[in-house]
């Protein structure tokens, strides 16, 4: 790159302005030392695990994940090698970003082999994911799952390994594999991710309890729905294309073999986008696809046909459904918890449009919204002792980080109070006296914290290295503390802390005087026991757990060991809580479409005797061992692997060249292309050149992106530029061989940005500087026509919605100011401010009202668009041109739609899905004011006077196509609207648009 700018034509020049030669220089300076890191080690913000084959990327104090993430990529790198045949040619990067409570992880091949880990332990997401605490170690299947991305999507064959050959890691073209339908890309990692790794999605009780329950109701999908990452209308536990994909990849291996997947892959890798995958099923394994997508339904049917019998046949228990909370239209309803009353039942909610802390008045029925927030995950929620509040955990962003923290909503008002700040913090249990224990990571370890009504806190207790909490419960008398804790090796335990009183009245700072006397194991088995809560005497714990196969609810009596099964359901039961007076038992139900909140007669509870986990505990104090304490050594890695500062040279470098041909003024033009991105993610650039072949007009762009701020910060942007631009005295264009000016600009930006939940804001600030010149003349650059504008900008957004009807008010406000320094104008002419505020009301079955009101101060972004554009001062009868306002604008919208069709079908194994057909009926007005005298003085009075052509009004109807294309990646709306408009004069106009959802 530090070569790159001394090629282009003009730029030289460029470089010799005065004034704006820092620029250039930092652009050339940031990409030749982006990143720098200091000499040592111990001062880098980021440093690499370097193995033969991969890169690991971490912040220091995350060795000890990066070498078992290394471990594990290796593993799967030699394990891949022999099951698809192929081994990347070049090292693969893995970053450990540990900036978000929500575990994920994905894999980016678009300039290389780059993954991104999100590190944290899942917790409360297996509802939705398939991914339990039965997992071996989530760092080692999060890794694994990635790598076989990797490898799988680098695979390229026949014409693909040519294309490579010539033209590098090009995006998409020499990594055919992305071109397969999701259900296979991630269907086939799910699959070996299963073969690699103990407790894989695959052989987990969640996966079979999500087929289970779509035999159950018949919800199996068709192919043409399971294929691609589609809008089905309804939940999709496991993410269908994960858990259907790793279905059929089964099949596939028990009917020809793991070779029969080999075989497959490699044809896929050198074929196009263009050959359907049916096609390639077809030829290599000689049976349609379609065929065998049927057969693996039928033999779903059997096998979870035979498995709901058996259940059946042992006394299936039937509970009943809280109607106000399934009335309420979401999809995950989990963590019930009863007032101390036993009135009033607060749970976690999650839908299609929002997610809220929601409370069911068991005595009246009603349900509704009580906060708003991402509280499903990590998620947990508790009453107060008092009644007073409900105590929950939600995700928001703090510091660009996405962490969990408490609140707290007051239930007779809805005021709500964040009591943590960056303490990622979920699972609160509340105790007597207004404490408040819960969970706190702090980097991959996790810690009990007890909390007063003051806000003072300590650590409660430290489980042993490795250890991850998952849920607690204060028992009701006050004196102990339930816990469920993964622990390494899969599987997950009850414990309880017993509590004693320790004061400390000569030093306050110690926080909230309780502390743990004693440690008693309550489980020690393989099975996930979790989501512990107490029975109100405190005698016995109720949990979930998955040990006979089903998840059902258990009652374990902690002094004893005894342990019974409370429930016999046919698809899952989680989070039980029982009554405050003893009589009944709340928990979370699974079916195929949702999780529902559920009710049980303490009557119809079966109290079965089952094997007891344990051995009663000891009276002594306990320290618990882990099963695995052996932990890497960062001074004993092989002689092979070393760990030192990180640089972004390595992943920065070009990978890949793309001709650029193009048709555009002022003629035919031919170039190259290449780009790149760090590992980190914290630096990308862009470079392009061409020439025009019948002008030798040049097209030159140098851009450069830079994340400031340890990963926290602004992006800086810089970028230069050479273009050829249609001559000012052809205002109706030219043609090839005509004059035309060459323009060449400076800019820099600088953006920063904050969003969370319920809203956000964006501001940004920056300069051009342009110079523009007639081609033909041979006029110096320094002489030739500029100008400089600095550019300030912002945005700020804040929304809010009810769930049951997912209504959503939304305000925002944007602006941006344009000081033109070579001549002062107008400040209102250079500026533009915009404000906005929009309410929506969606219900379920598709039938949505809307309003918008916009109105604008300013003249460059007040340009209303029309002819069946939208916008916030659009009216869609008309064209753009029919006026332009300069200094104020007004614009209100409302429309009405309903669902017309909701067939949600592809076709077969094509990349097309259609998933809703609408009708929309609106009505559009919009109103501008112009400058009366735009040559005016400064400082002197501003009239205004209409717009031409203002007001503009009209009102219309769409025909609304919804599609998916590319197996879901890419989401489209057809429009197909009739509007007339009513001023500023009568007229008609249909119009077909195709947008972006």
């Amino acid at each position: 790159m530090g070569t790159s700018g001394h090629g282009y034509p003009g730029l030289g020049a460029l470089a010799g302005r005065p004034g704006w030669r820092w620029l250039l220089a930092a652009l050339l300076a940031m990409a030749l030392t982006a990143g720098a890191a200091p000499a040592g080690a111990a001062g880098s913000r980021w440093l690499t695990l370097s193995t033969p084959r991969v890169r690991i990327h971490f912040r220091p104090g995350y060795e000890v994940a990066a070498i078992e993430a290394a471990r594990a990529a290796e593993a799967t790198l030699d394990a891949m090698a022999d099951r698809l045949g192929h081994a990347p040619r070049d090292p693969v990067h893995v970053t450990l970003m540990d900036v978000t409570d929500l575990s994920n992880g994905f894999t980016d091949v678009s300039y290389y082999n780059r993954i991104v880990i999100y590190p944290a332990f899942p917790v409360g997401l297996g509802y939705s994911t398939g991914l339990s605490p039965r997992m071996r170690d989530w760092l080692e299947l999060v890794v694994t799952h990635e790598v076989v991305h990797a490898v799988h999507l680098d695979m390229a064959e026949g014409p693909a390994r040519g294309m490579r050959q010539i033209f590098g890691h090009v995006p998409r073209f020499a990594t055919p594999n992305l071109f397969q339908p999701m259900a296979f890309i991630e269907g086939l990692a799910t699959f070996e991710e299963t073969q690699l790794v103990e407790g894989g999605r695959g052989e987990d009780p969640l996966y079979d309890m999500f087929l289970r329950a779509a035999v159950l109701e018949s919800a199996l999908p068709d192919i043409d729905r399971a294929l691609g990452l589609y809008d089905l209308g309804h939940f999709q536990p496991g993410a269908h294309v994960y858990l259907y994909g790793y279905t059929w990849f089964a099949l596939v291996a028990d009917r020809y073999g793991e070779q029969g997947i080999r075989d497959l892959q490699k044809r896929f890798a050198a074929v196009s986008g263009l050959t359907m995958p049916g096609e390639v099923v077809r030829r290599v394994l000689g049976q349609e696809l379609e065929s065998l997508w049927r057969e693996m339904r039928q033999e779903l049917e059997r096998h979870y046909q035979d498995e709901i019998a058996t259940i059946r046949a042992a006394g299936e228990t039937e509970p009943t459904l809280v109607e106000a909370a399934a009335r309420s239209g979401a999809w995950v309803a989990v963590s019930p918890r009863l007032s101390p009353d036993g009135r009033l039942l607060a749970y976690a909610a999650s839908g299609p449009y929002v997610e809220d802390v929601r409370l069911v008045d068991l005595d009246t029925g009603r349900d509704r919204q009580l906060a708003l927030g991402l509280v499903t995950a990590p998620g947990g929620l508790d009453w107060s002792r008092d009644g007073r509040y409900v105590i929950y955990a939600a995700a928001d962003e703090v510091e660009g980080r996405v962490y969990s923290d408490l609140y707290q909503v007051e239930v007779a008002t809805g005021r709500v109070q964040r009591l943590t700040h960056g303490r990622r913090a979920y699972a609160p249990a509340t105790g007597p006296g207004g404490l408040v224990a819960y969970a706190a990571r702090d980097g991959l370890t996790t810690r009990v914290v007890v909390r007063d009504p003051t806000g003072a806190e300590r650590v409660l207790w430290e489980p042993p290295q490795g250890w991850q909490l998952l849920s607690l419960a204060w028992s009701p008398q006050g004196d102990r503390l339930a816990l469920a804790v993964w622990k390494p090796g899969g599987g997950s335990d009850l414990l309880v802390l017993w509590l004693s009183s320790s004061p400390s009245p000569r030093d306050p700072a110690a926080g909230p005087g309780v502390a743990v006397s004693r440690v008693q194991p309550v489980t020690d088995d393989p099975f996930v026991d979790d989501r512990p809560s107490w029975s109100p005497d405190g005698r016995h714990l109720l949990f979930h757990s998955d040990r006979d196969g089903v998840y059902n609810l258990y009652a374990i009596d902690p002094a004893s060991g005894e342990t019974w099964r409370l429930t016999n359901v046919v698809t899952g039961a989680f989070d039980p809580v029982m009554a405050p007076d003893g009589q009944s038992v709340f928990f979370s139900w699974f079916w195929a479409h949702g999780y529902r909140i559920a009710r049980l007669d303490a009557s119809a509870l079966r109290w079965e005797a089952v094997q007891r986990p344990r051995a009663p505990a000891p009276d002594a104090a306990w320290t618990p061992e882990p099963k695995d304490a052996a932990a890497p050594a960062v001074d004993s890695l092989p002689a092979s692997w070393r760990i030192g500062p990180y640089t972004p040279f390595e992943s920065l470098r070009p990978t890949y060249w793309e001709p650029l041909i193009g048709e555009r003024w002022p003629g035919p033009f031919l170039g190259a292309a290449t780009g790149g991105l760090d590992a980190v993610g914290e630096r990308a650039y862009a470079l392009a050149g061409a020439v025009g072949l019948a002008t030798g007009a040049p097209l030159l762009y140098a851009g450069y992106a830079r994340l400031l701020g340890d990963g926290r910060g602004p992006v800086l942007t810089l970028e230069t530029s050479v273009t050829p631009k249609v001559h000012a005295s052809s205002p109706t264009g030219a043609q090839p061989g005509d004059p035309y000016d060459e323009v060449a600009a400076v800019a820099a930006d600088l953006r920063w940005q904050r969003g969370g939940f319920g809203g956000g804001w964006q501001a940004s600030v920056g300069a051009v500087r342009s110079w523009i010149r007639e081609a033909s003349s041979g006029e110096p650059w320094a002489q030739s026509g500029r100008e400089t504008r600095l550019v300030a900008g912002w945005l700020g957004y804040r929304q809010g919605g009810e769930h049951r009807w997912a209504s959503v008010r939304q305000w925002s406000l944007q602006g941006e100011t344009v000081l033109e320094a070579a001549d002062p104008v107008d400040p209102l002419a250079a500026s533009a401010l915009v404000a906005g505020w929009g309410y929506v009301r969606q219900r379920i079955d598709g039938t949505s009202f809307e309003v918008r009101l916009a109105a604008g101060v300013g003249g460059r972004q007040l340009l209303p668009p029309g002819g069946g554009e939208s916008g916030p001062f659009a009216v869609r009868a008309y064209d753009s041109g029919i006026f332009s306002a300069d200094a104020v604008a007004v614009g209100l919208s409302a429309e009405r739609a309903w669902r017309l069709a909701d067939f949600r079908f592809g076709l077969g194994d094509a990349p097309t899905f259609f998933d809703d057909l609408g009708l929309a009926l609106f009505t559009e007005a919009a109103a501008g004011w112009d400058r009366a005298d735009p040559s005016r003085p400064p400082g002197a009075h501003l009239a205004l006077e209409p717009s031409p052509g203002s007001p503009a009004l009209g009102a219309g109807a769409e025909v609304r196509l919804r599609l998916s294309l590319d197996y879901g990646r890419v989401g489209l709306v057809v429009r197909l609207g009739l509007a007339q408009g009513f001023a500023p004069e009568p007229e008609t106009r249909w119009y077909l648009r195709l947008e972006a959802r």
